[in-house]
């Protein structure tokens, strides 16, 4: 039984993840946040993709998306059918 209980907070408390995109040679300016809902465990995304052309004109210089704890919540919640991130679009130059 505590080997069960120990595999269980161990797959709970470690379902936040980020995954980091750079751009070498770009400096970071300004942020954009966005909320991505996926479902079906992250296999389907239901938001728009991200317009990176319209958001960053120069360029952007790095993208971060990452489950947060509230959002690994709800995802635990529902089992995984829909899970939500959030996004991080930083621009270059002065955009």
């Amino acid at each position: 039984m505590k080997c069960v209980l120990a595999v269980v907070c161990v797959l709970a408390l470690s379902g936040c993840f980020r995954h980091t995109y750079y751009v070498a040679g770009t400096t970071p300016a300004t942020v954009h946040e966005q909320w991505l809902d996926h479902g079906l465990w992250g296999l389907v995304t239901f938001s728009d993709p991200l317009e990176l052309r319209a958001r960053c004109p120069a360029g952007v210089a790095r993208i971060v998306d990452q489950v947060e704890v509230h959002q690994a919540l709800i995802g635990l919640v529902t089992l995984g059918i829909y899970t939500p991130s959030t996004s991080y679009v930083h621009c270059s130059g002065s955009d």
